[in-house]
């Protein structure tokens, strides 16, 4: 779940200091969505997240889920990289490359 919150954290600031929306959203996907619509983030990446966020999901709302240790390794791996990723894109869109 730690990892997971590394991608929200880097969307919320993304979302927070450089979509410039006219409502800010608190939904994941519609932040996302809104990196992708101004081209900053690959279609890889948003798969990408599409991906953890099943996982996540289902991590959370079904018990007997679970995860051997090299699949929850990659997944905090790919957390973690896309969390980046998000990252870099906030600095492009703020004209920092």
């Amino acid at each position: 779940m730690s990892a997971w919150f590394e991608i929200e954290n880097a969307l919320y600031s993304v979302n927070k200091d450089s979509l410039e929306l006219q409502a800010p959203s608190f939904k994941l996907s519609q932040i996302i969505s809104d990196l992708s619509n101004k081209g900053v983030l690959e279609e890889t990446v948003i798969d990408i997240f599409r991906d953890l966020r099943q996982l996540r999901n289902q991590a959370v709302h079904y018990p007997e889920f679970a995860l051997t240790q090299k699949e929850a390794e990659k997944y905090i791996d790919l957390s973690l990289k896309l969390s980046g990723e998000i990252l870099k894109a906030k600095n492009n869109l703020e004209g920092g490359n």
